[in-house]
């Protein structure tokens, strides 16, 4: 889905952004996401706070498994 009507990003690029290890700021500053009209702003909050949380989830579990 289009997160990002003004700049055109989708909410696949942003995931995409994050598990390539960018943070919020710098996929702001790739993409320009929430720079227009900021309608998208909290959404684009949203999935990188749930996707890094979900980062760390794994990496946790690969660690305890060890």
């Amino acid at each position: 889905m289009i997160l990002c009507l003004c700049k055109g990003v989708s909410d696949r690029k942003v995931r995409e952004l994050v598990k390539q290890g960018q943070s919020l700021r710098e996929i702001v500053d790739t993409c320009h996401a929430g720079t227009g009209c900021g309608a998208c702003a909290m959404d684009l909050r949203e999935i990188v706070r749930h996707e890094t949380d979900d980062e760390k989830s794994k990496i946790i579990a690969l660690n305890t498994c060890s």
